[in-house]
């Protein structure tokens, strides 16, 4: 008996051992699985600068003019003559066509304009506006407003380069567009109605005919859709 009762402790002290393990092996299966979880979060986040492209100031995030300041920075500048624009994006709607980027008026959101928009998707990932302006025309500033529904499908960009030539877009080189400002992050955020304005290096303006931004990324996702109420080009006053 005393034989039986010893193997009887023997089993279940393995028993309890047994069990011990199996929850200590339980813990450690979600600490894991959190921890993957976790590290799965960041793929919203922009890709890092591109070195070789950027100067270091450009890898700084931008602070543009909104808010109770912009319309008083958007009365002091003069608008640039536009003549004619084109884009590489698919609109999603008739109504919401190229055109209807540049009908603003003031900067603000007037009632007869607050649904009319560019809203549209490329297949590229990025895609381009570009705008015929009056010969020797220098850009010192431009602006962006937001659409009426940015907050709900977020097409709000973070990421572009403006471009500026004198050749003809429909023949022009890559050799012939100088960049006059490339914009790794561009501090706008997905919400509705909201403008948002950028100044132009005073080293960077120059005397062109044609202006060229191409967005590249977006504010939370690899830019395949693009939205805007308005578009604004500024001159000196």
């Amino acid at each position: 008996m005393k034989h039986l009762r010893v193997i009887a402790m023997i089993l279940a002290i393995l028993m309890v051992a047994s069990v011990a393990m199996a929850c200590n092996n339980s813990g450690d299966t979600d600490a894991t699985t959190t921890t993957t979880t976790s590290s799965k979060k960041t793929t919203t986040t922009l890709p890092p600068p591109p070195d070789d492209d950027l100067d270091d100031e450009d890898e700084q995030a931008e602070t543009p003019i909104t808010g109770e300041e912009f319309q008083a920075w958007h009365d002091s500048f003069g608008r640039a003559t536009i003549i004619e624009y084109t884009t590489d994006l698919t609109p999603f709607k008739d109504e919401e066509g190229i055109e209807y980027l540049f009908d603003g008026k003031d900067g603000c959101i007037n009632a007869d304009e607050a649904f009319t928009k560019l809203a549209g998707n490329t297949a590229g990932g990025e895609t381009s506006i570009t705008v015929t302006v009056a010969p020797g025309t220098k850009l010192v500033a431009y602006s962006f407003v937001t659409a009426n529904d940015s907050s709900q499908f977020k097409r709000t960009p973070s990421m572009w380069t403006v471009y500026a030539t004198n050749v003809d877009p429909a023949t022009a080189t890559e050799e012939d567009w100088v960049v006059i400002d490339d914009v790794y992050e561009g501090s706008l955020e997905d919400v509705d109605n909201t403008p948002y304005g950028y100044t132009v290096d005073e080293d960077k303006q120059g005397e062109y005919q044609y202006y060229k931004f191409t967005f590249t990324f977006g504010v939370a996702y690899t830019l395949s859709q693009l939205q805007f109420n308005e578009m604004y080009l500024y001159i000196p006053a």
